[in-house]
């Protein structure tokens, strides 16, 4: 089964470099669905991953260009525990206006704040920890972490983007796993 995770692709090589890698690790291959090469039309395979925390505009394309049914990540099974299991005062997201992308982050059942919209990582009291909760390095990791560093000094940051912590990366596989094999199982696939 060749398995192809699509990442939203960026200019900053850090993302390009961190999607990679974590592909090459999981071992996938990668594409991008802006930004970044190879694009989505380049790379052939037989399932496509959308490599999106949450539901919006880009997963939503992202799902059409590859035909990929397999939900956004904050829909997958058990990602709230693991979530919840890095132990954070405070998540850090980018944000959406997306009711269906603010009903997964209720979902998670954590303290967050957002990039963009509220409740926003500029008002929210300056917490003891906190994480980024972004897939990659990069633009949003970086306007994330900086935005609360500079109203929080105090504030100590755990974790780092997801796709470089070795405990999402056994998460990521095992839910996956399920994942496909709840598909399998509702096309009449004997797993």
């Amino acid at each position: 089964m060749d398995l192809v995770l699509v990442f939203h692709g960026s200019h900053d090589p850090r993302h390009v470099r961190a999607a990679l890698a974590f592909a090459r690790r999981v071992g996938a291959r990668v594409a991008f669905k802006e930004a970044s090469r190879p694009g989505i039309g380049d790379v052939r395979g037989d399932i496509y991953v959308p490599m999106f925390l949450g539901w919006g505009k880009d997963y939503m394309e992202a799902a059409s260009l590859t035909g990929s049914t397999i939900p956004p990540i904050m829909e997958w099974p058990g990602f709230g525990d693991f979530v919840r299991s890095l132990g954070a005062s405070l998540y850090l997201l980018h944000g959406s206006h997306e009711e269906r992308y603010l009903q997964e982050v209720e979902m998670l059942g954590v303290d967050y704040a957002f990039l963009v919209g509220e409740p926003n990582v500029a008002h929210v009291p300056c917490p003891p920890t906190a994480m980024p909760l972004v897939l990659t390095p990069g633009a949003i990791h970086d306007r994330l972490v900086g935005r609360l560093s500079s109203r929080c000094p105090g504030t100590v940051l755990v974790g780092g983007p997801l796709v470089e912590m070795p405990v999402f990366e056994r998460y990521f596989r095992g839910a996956l796993r399920r994942l496909l094999n709840e598909r399998l199982k509702a096309d009449g696939v004997e797993v």
